[in-house]
């Protein structure tokens, strides 16, 4: 009975140890996607494109327009 607590408890600590982890990459996945994105803006919105809205908005859109696409 004993072996089968110890292996039970093994088992949810492990569970609750993944799912620490997971949080904890994916929330620095998106700071550091963020942050990259917040350092090069240029790369997605250059001077000549099409804008609509405010420059200092919170969010861009961006649509990628690929002519051979529907070849």
């Amino acid at each position: 009975m004993k072996k089968q607590n110890i292996v039970l408890i093994s088992a949810v600590c492990l569970v609750i140890v993944f799912v620490f982890g997971s949080y904890l990459y994916k929330t620095r996945e998106s700071e550091k996607l963020g942050f990259m994105a917040k350092e090069n803006v240029s790369v997605f919105v250059r001077d000549y494109s099409i804008t609509k809205g405010s420059d200092d908005a919170k969010v861009y859109v961006v649509e990628f327009f690929d002519p051979a696409c529907e070849t």
